[in-house]
């Protein structure tokens, strides 16, 4: 033994380890890379047929565009007004009645369209105030300022159509 060097060998749990931590490494470099081949993949929203220009414009992206003190005010306008009326309006059936359709032997499909169109009108009544809200807000705007508006708004959907909602970064 004097002329041979010793070899220490790694032990056995530290073989097992590196190769759980290689496949795990192997495993988030895939996976990130399946998710940006994927996204590059995707076609932007505009190309995908149901988000066009003539699909119109959004209340989310309309009521986004305006400056942040008339959106706060606005807001509160709105939910006041949906209190209101939320306080006069009739509900629909709950969570319970509709399970409650679901798990009876005969399926009552007037009362299951009934309990799913009632959700769907509030929020068309919701929508119905905010573009209401949206246009008066709109209305005591001059000129300079929705043509301001109207250019924060062109860019906001000009994102859209590209496939980046939201703000600018």
């Amino acid at each position: 033994m004097t002329g041979e060097k010793l070899r220490a060998r790694a032990p056995g749990w530290m073989k097992a380890l590196l190769a759980v931590s290689l496949a795990l490494n192997l495993a988030v470099v895939g996976a990130l890379g399946g998710i940006a081949l994927r996204r590059a993949a995707d076609p932007p929203v505009m190309a995908q047929g149901w988000a066009g220009p003539e699909a119109g414009i959004s209340l989310r992206y309309a009521l986004a565009a305006l400056p942040e003190d008339a959106r706060q005010a606005m807001r509160a306008d709105w939910r006041a007004q949906m209190r209101a009326d939320r306080d006069t309006a009739a509900t629909g059936p709950g969570t319970a009645e509709v399970l409650a359709l679901l798990r009876a032997q005969t399926l009552d499909i007037d009362a299951l369209r009934a309990a799913l169109d009632a959700p769907q009108a509030r929020l068309q009544a919701a929508s119905e105030v905010g573009a209401g809200l949206l246009v008066a807000q709109l209305a005591t705007m001059d000129v300079d300022a929705r043509r301001a508006y109207a250019d924060r708004l062109a860019e906001r959907m000009e994102r859209r159509m590209r496939g980046r909602p939201g703000p600018p970064r």
